[in-house]
């Protein structure tokens, strides 16, 4: 394998299964606690409660709707997902980023909420002139790594996690960036020096 093999490469960085995992249990949940209501509805519709009726279905219906309405949105994003998932591409200048590993919207619309297409926290292009360096972090659980790159384009630390990426596919994308860039797995940026204590004799340390 060499790195300048055109056009580049191409790897799938997908959501995981996890996070579509939480939202579904999220989405059951609600739905249950809107089931939950069904009974108590009926029994005051018997009644001739029809204020209580009322109350209570206003409250268990929307819950029910939304549960289906979530769960099928969900569902199609995670098809979404597998079919046509996010990609980190390597060209022989630079690396490209999805979306999804691009860190936090920096900016808000008028509403408050994060401006998902504005800046982020990493740009999309990355180019290896700008990557100080990059390590390997192992996890706490196998599957659990992270490639850490160092950048001049952000104050923040780039995180490409490996659980979103077939292992691989993991394993040859720190193979190609050391190709690419290998200074920057040579040795970890020195910190700066804490100043000097103040001397007990002079405050000034002098």
């Amino acid at each position: 394998m060499t790195f300048d093999e055109p056009p580049g490469r191409a790897y799938p960085y997908r959501t995981g299964w996890k996070f579509f995992g939480c939202v579904f249990l999220l989405s059951a949940g609600i739905g249950a606690a809107g089931t939950v209501l069904v009974p108590a509805c009926c029994d005051q519709w018997r009644n001739g409660n029809n204020a209580a009726f009322a109350v209570l279905a206003v409250a268990g219906a929307p819950c029910t709707v939304f549960s289906i309405l979530f769960a099928v949105l969900v569902f199609a994003f995670a098809v979404k997902d597998a079919v046509r998932p996010a990609l980190v591409r390597v060209t022989p200048a630079a690396l490209l980023l999805p979306d999804d590993a691009r860190g936090q919207p920096l900016e808000k619309d008028e509403r408050g909420a994060p401006k998902y297409d504005g800046p982020r926290t990493h740009p999309a292009a990355i180019p290896f002139t700008a990557i100080r360096w990059v390590r390997r972090e192992a996890g706490t659980a196998p599957g659990e790594g992270r490639l850490l790159i160092v950048h001049e384009l952000s104050p923040a630390t780039l995180e490409l996690h490996q659980y979103k990426m077939r292992p691989a596919d993991f394993d040859e994308l720190e193979t190609v960036l050391r190709a690419a860039v290998p200074e920057a797995f040579a040795a970890l940026p020195v910190p700066s020096a804490p100043p000097p204590s103040p001397s007990p004799d002079r405050p000034d340390g002098a």
